[in-house]
């Protein structure tokens, strides 16, 4: 089972830790950082070890955070944030 500590009635249940707290996010994005685009869980759950790693997104340096490309000929959604103007490095 993962809640939040502030919240403990917004939990989630699954059948690992991992698990759990992926499906806590999935469902309460909102309560994450804004520029937050990805989490990594590492550690040993059976240990009582787990890191929560938060990553934030970055403008694209590709397209400059414009998420198109602007070509001689055409304009198209950039290749490296499919058009999000976003990345996690």
């Amino acid at each position: 089972m993962a809640r939040f500590e502030n919240a403990p009635d917004v939990q989630f249940v699954g059948h690992s830790a991992e698990a759990a707290f992926q499906g806590l996010l999935d469902q309460h994005q909102e309560r994450l950082p804004e520029n937050c685009g990805r989490v990594e869980i590492n550690g040993d759950y059976h240990r009582g070890h787990l890191q929560f790693l938060l990553f934030p997104r970055h403008r694209c340096t590709d397209c400059g955070g414009r998420g198109q490309y602007v070509g001689l000929i055409h304009v198209e959604p950039c290749q490296a944030c499919r058009g999000s103007g976003l990345v996690v490095p």
